[in-house]
């Protein structure tokens, strides 16, 4: 995919932690780049508009450690030389299975009952967001793809190096996230103004995706 790493990313990531996507907003989880550690992320009261999962003190303290716990076992089997990419892939697919087991142990009936519906408007746009992605790749001529290939090659291998390194995993996190920026927008460099339209309807409907799940938990 063309885009995947930005606009499918984030749909597949809320649909993995579910109710954790709303606690550990990316505005309330800034990483302080000098210490390498974490800000403290605030507790939000259940009638907080940021919590519409009615979250209480005790299970956001539980989700955060559990999504903070398997990031830094993400980080070490993507860092593990010893594993093949199917291996890791594996070993990631099963990381993933566990955490929703974990944070469905933390729900209660009904909150489970309102991720389930979460989940479906965002498999619905992640779907759609597939579709233009597959017209935008299908638009592109023989040189975009070249060159997008090239881009491509050397953020991989940028990326390998900052996961080898000797940084924190917040530090290695930071600096992906700028290597993706940084990718994405020379991407979007190569393509034309009817490509670029596209784009914006993909961005668009990302954007509208976590709106449509409040109002899918608020219409009960």
């Amino acid at each position: 995919m063309f885009f995947s790493n930005r606009l499918r990313a984030g749909v597949a990531l809320a649909l993995c932690i579910a109710g954790m996507a709303t606690v550990a907003h990316p505005s309330m989880a800034q990483n302080d780049a000098s210490s390498g550690q974490a800000a403290p992320q605030p507790v939000l009261s259940t009638n907080d508009p940021r919590n519409p999962y009615h979250l209480t003190a005790s299970q956001q303290t539980e989700l955060r450690a559990m999504n903070s716990a398997a990031q830094q076992q993400a980080m070490s089997i993507r860092d593990d030389s010893t594993l093949t990419n199917q291996q890791k892939a594996v070993k990631l697919m099963h990381l993933k299975a566990s955490l929703v087991t974990q944070i469905k142990s933390v729900l209660t009936p009904a909150q489970t009952e309102e991720t389930h519906k979460v989940a479906q408007v965002l498999e619905a746009s992640g779907a759609k967001i597939k579709a233009l992605n597959l017209q935008l790749e299908a638009s592109l001529t023989a040189t975009q793809k070249q060159e997008a290939a090239s881009i491509k090659n050397s953020a991989m291998q940028q990326a390998n190096s900052i996961q080898q390194s000797n940084e924190t995993i917040p530090q290695k996190q930071q600096q992906l996230q700028q290597l993706s920026a940084s990718y994405n927008q020379q991407l979007t460099s190569l393509l034309t103004p009817s490509q670029k339209a596209i784009l914006a309807q993909m961005k668009a409907i990302q954007q509208a995706a976590p709106i449509a799940a409040r109002k899918a938990i608020a219409s009960e």
